[in-house]
């Protein structure tokens, strides 16, 4: 019981790393990679797993970060004490995602939803080629 309330303070939780098979895409092409989920000190129930296209832009003197797009990837599990999942996954971009510039990024954000704890998340940014045409 103790392990299971340290865990939705994110003490001992389950985990999240997504690991990319390419750094570099164009718009319109697909995204592969595995997602790897690690289980904590204790049973937990991850409700879904949802991944988001993110990008920055500035506003005035501030960096905003914005989804650009978000799939949900998982049903409802139970992640078991030090229990290892992968997922595999294969998205296509959108064709209207922004070739990557400058100090701008474009990021894929991982994110465990896990109820009544501190959800786990996980970035991996990639490069947004020109497209042939360009």
């Amino acid at each position: 019981m103790f392990d299971l309330s340290l865990a939705s303070i994110g003490i001992g939780s389950a985990k999240v790393d997504t690991r990319l098979l390419q750094q570099h895409i164009q718009a319109g092409e697909f995204l592969r990679g595995t997602i790897f989920v690690f289980g904590g000190n204790s049973q937990q129930k991850i409700d879904s797993i949802s991944l988001y296209i993110m990008t920055q832009y500035s506003k005035g003197d501030k960096i905003e970060n914005h989804i650009f797009k978000k799939y949900q990837l998982s049903n409802s599990f139970v992640i078991q004490p030090n229990e290892k999942r992968e997922i595999p996954f294969n998205l296509r971009v959108p064709v209207d995602l922004p070739m990557s510039c400058g100090k701008y990024p474009i990021y894929l954000k991982t994110g465990l939803d896990i109820q009544m704890a501190i959800d786990p998340t996980d970035q991996d940014r990639f490069e947004v080629l020109p497209i042939p045409v360009v």
